[in-house]
């Protein structure tokens, strides 16, 4: 695993050694972590990453809101998004996308247009169901502190979650990420199809949308890593009951 962001961002440096391994260890897969912006604006070198028996690719979209994007400073925007997801289309390189759809900033149509790229894009095998939970995590030290946006959203240090509390400009928003992690946290050992499938129903049912189009989804076999939670994401309660108890992961 290259999982550094900037693995891509000198990517004539990064495709020379994956061509040495790839000459020396022709047996041996790979996957890396590329942002947004390094696989639009490199998308000639991309294209070369099936080549070289690169499985997936993991990029932090993160949302489908471009004003959340702004503030968080992704320097990717929603067509962004979408540019991404045909050039993997088009060179057979998948993106695994990860996702943080709740900050304070977020309403409840950014959890319809996420889940409608994943049904668009035909992403269900490449996005792990507790993706669509995920809170903002601010540690100490964050910049997002520093940011006049999130001032008025900011409340105590909680030791137990390694975070600042805040709370949602919109109120429906923490109860519709209360009731998608608690299906999470209840139903943690159904396979991923079924658990995808029942986040979107709640998601559905709360804003009262019909977001799936396709009855009959052709699943893949697709790699993917063990570990569903990423760096910027706040620690569900799943993962602090492992830490606790030394249950493995896998």
């Amino acid at each position: 695993s290259f999982d550094d962001a900037d693995f891509f961002n000198g990517p004539k440096y990064s495709l020379r050694i994956l061509e040495k391994l790839y000459k020396k260890f022709p047996n041996i897969t790979y996957d890396a972590t590329i942002k947004v912006e390094h696989i639009i604006k490199y998308q000639k070198y991309f294209r070369e990453l099936t080549n070289l028996n690169m499985l997936f690719v993991t990029s932090a979209f993160e949302t489908t809101n471009n004003m959340v994007l702004k503030i968080l400073e992704k320097n990717h925007t929603y067509n962004d998004l979408e540019q991404s997801m045909l050039l993997s289309k088009q060179y057979g390189t998948d993106i695994r996308p990860t996702w943080m759809p709740f900050t304070p900033w977020t309403n409840v149509v950014d959890l319809i247009n996420i889940v409608s790229l994943i049904e668009h894009y035909e992403l269900r095998e490449t996005v792990d169901p507790i993706q669509l939970t995920i809170q903002l995590l601010v540690p100490k030290g964050s910049l997002m502190i520093k940011r006049p946006e999130f001032s008025k959203y900011i409340g105590k240090y909680d030791k137990e979650s390694f975070t600042y509390l805040w709370h949602y400009e919109d109120s429906q928003v923490d109860q519709l990420q209360a009731l998608l992690f608690r299906y999470v946290i209840e139903h943690e050992n159904i396979n991923e199809k079924d658990q995808y499938l029942a986040l979107v129903d709640i998601i559905q049912s709360f804003t009262k949308t019909d977001i799936i189009f396709n009855q009959k989804y052709n699943y893949r076999n697709v790699p993917k890593l063990s570990e569903t939670w990423f760096c910027c994401a706040e620690p569900n309660q799943i993962q602090l009951q492992r830490i606790k108890s030394s249950k493995a992961l896998i």
